[in-house]
């Protein structure tokens, strides 16, 4: 069994982006007496900028197990998934720059109505995709031409090696 979790590192550019949103648009929303269609917009605004507050918090109190029988997150907003059930697999490179150098990749899993999603910045991301892909080719699962490149861009290959014919 192996424990993963996200780095504080990595959260707390996170948790200062998220605090620094807030501060831009719910500082002039209370000490500034604005139109109320810019209220509205700062608003909208700030309630985004909560939320990813919000995620970062989760990332922070969760922790991912990783079995042969299944994977499990802990935290507020848990659960467990058994290998044998997945039966969905999607692996997404979000870029932040034109020419793809900088970014960030997310993988998702699901099966038995329960779906995880775990970020790059986790520890150890390549093996828990590994595993995963291990249990996907286990169950037949069709991974479609983006996770087949994400795949490759992380070192695995998306194409099962055929037996030997010996």
């Amino acid at each position: 069994m192996s424990r993963h979790s996200y780095p504080l590192g990595a959260l707390a550019a996170d948790y200062t982006r998220a605090a620094a949103g807030l501060a831009c648009t719910v500082g002039p929303i209370v000490l500034a007496d604005a139109v109320p269609v810019v209220v509205y917009i700062l608003v909208a605004l700030a309630s985004l900028f909560a939320l990813y507050g919000l995620r970062t918090i989760l990332h922070h109190l969760s922790s991912v197990e990783i079995s042969d029988e299944a994977i499990e997150v802990t935290g507020p907003a848990g659960g467990l998934l058994r290998w044998r059930d997945l039966n969905a697999m999607t692996l997404r490179y979000y870029s932040t720059k034109k020419d793809r150098q900088g970014g960030w990749m997310q993988l998702k899993l699901s099966g038995s109505g329960r779906t995880f999603r775990l970020d790059s910045t986790i520890g150890d991301f390549s093996q828990i995709v590994g595993r995963a892909l291990s249990a996907a080719r286990a169950n037949s699962v069709a991974l479609g031409d983006s996770t087949a490149i994400n795949l490759t861009a992380l070192g695995l290959d998306a194409v099962e090696p055929a037996p030997d014919s010996k």
